[in-house]
């Protein structure tokens, strides 16, 4: 038994648009995956730097407990304490 299917568009040229329209869609797609895999990468190496800045500032923040600091770099130690201990983080008035 042989059936003949029948056209599925009204002429050729509505074919070959819904055909183009297809390989631009898997083409944005395409584009788009690998926009994604870019800006992930890019956004992990910069959170890996971050989260190793504020290693850093703990450590640093931390260093007071163990050296004896001159006023100054006392009050700046207590300003990055503050930081990195969350403490005064909003401060109203």
């Amino acid at each position: 038994m042989e059936f003949e299917i029948p056209a599925q568009f009204s002429s050729e040229a509505a074919a070959k648009a819904t055909e183009s329209s297809l390989e631009f869609a898997a083409n944005a797609t395409k584009t788009s995956s690998i926009l994604f895999v870019l800006v992930a990468i890019v956004l992990s190496v910069s959170m890996k730097q971050l989260w190793n800045l504020l290693n850093v500032i703990q450590i640093v923040a931390y260093l007071r407990i163990a050296v004896d600091w001159s006023a100054n770099a006392d009050m700046m130690m207590d300003y990055l304490e503050e930081a990195v201990t969350m403490r005064k983080t909003f401060r109203l008035a």
